[in-house]
């Protein structure tokens, strides 16, 4: 009785251990960041995040992705709320594209988020930026805080 017991206890550890095994290994597995001449990099709360206006018009907002265990083309939306929690711009949805990584990683080195009119006034404000990710599989979210700088281009 007593191997059965405790037999039962490490089938149990086992199976627990494989559970959080795998649910680390999934988490933080996609990240909101910037590419600039180092590579990626992750935005972290409170860093600045710039944005300015668009070849076309309008404002956009250009942070770079990076998921795992996603496929190369998902759909995504993405939110930015303002001080207020108004909605400051986003995407309902999309199609994201994503570039395999010898790293285990995929990026999308810039997606385009458009902002609404009040674009300008965003300058120098905390502003949340939430991100989901989908495909047949799973769907990966991510959000972070950030501070909004006006890039002109000109300078």
């Amino acid at each position: 009785m007593g191997s059965r017991v405790s037999f039962r206890i490490a089938s149990l550890s086992c199976l627990i251990g494989l559970v959080a095994c795998t649910s680390n290994e999934t988490e933080n597995s996609l990240e909101i960041g910037v590419v600039d001449e180092l590579g990626f990099r992750t935005i972290e709360s409170g860093d600045q995040l710039r944005y300015g206006p668009g070849v076309q018009g309008g404002y956009w907002l250009m942070p770079s992705l990076r998921a795992r265990e996603i496929s190369t083309q998902a759909l995504w939306s993405v939110t930015l709320f303002g001080e207020d929690d108004a909605v400051a711009g986003g995407v309902e949805s999309g199609i994201v594209s994503f570039i395999e990584e010898v790293d285990g990683w995929k990026q999308a080195p810039w997606v385009g988020v458009p902002l609404g009119n009040n674009a300008p006034e965003l300058d120098g404000t905390r502003c949340r930026l939430e991100i989901d990710v989908w495909d047949n599989e799973r769907t990966l979210a991510a959000e972070v805080e950030v501070l909004l700088e006006l890039e002109h281009p000109l300078e």
